[in-house]
């Protein structure tokens, strides 16, 4: 029985990124165990924790943390709607679903360019920034047109 995974985001409290990478399985331990009500079905005692999978996530700072680990529920179906999804990940409210990126990092990049409007001058100043905060990092120009279509999509629903 084969269904779909959907992202769902929660508070994680105020650790920061930085903090929740280093992590692992302990990352249970910030988010509700969801025993009261499945997400998908709405049911008692349904979700079941579904392991963790690692992902690239880039901070407002620019650090890049390599493995950070996005915890997995399972949902049994016990509830009165019936879900689409079969499992659930949770995010940091922090991180935008299916996207590598802190959203501080997203607003950050598309108020460079809204200031400059100009994608070269916004690659200049992200270059400056990241030089003095994390030296090495510069995120790729076709990385930073991505999330600028997104910002600016999600300014125009607005």
């Amino acid at each position: 029985m084969g269904g779909l995974s959907i992202q769902i985001q929660e508070d994680f409290g105020t650790s920061p990124l930085s903090v929740l990478a280093r992590l692992d399985l302990q990352v249970y331990r910030l988010i509700p165990d969801y025993r009261d009500r499945c997400p998908l079905c709405l049911g008692r005692n349904c979700a079941v924790r579904h392991g963790l999978y690692r992902r690239r996530v880039i901070d407002v700072d620019g650090r890049v943390h390599r493995r950070f680990p996005i915890p997995r529920f399972r949902c049994r179906c016990k509830g009165p709607v019936t879900p689409k999804a079969m499992t659930f990940s949770v995010l940091p409210a922090e991180l935008i679903p299916r996207h590598g990126c802190s959203l501080a990092l997203v607003t950050r990049i598309l108020s460079h360019y809204l200031r400059e409007d100009s994608m070269a001058a916004t690659l200049d100043a992200l270059a400056d920034s990241a030089s003095s905060i994390a030296p090495g990092w510069f995120p790729d120009p076709v990385s930073v047109y991505r999330l600028l279509r997104l910002g600016l999509r999600a300014e125009a629903r607005l």
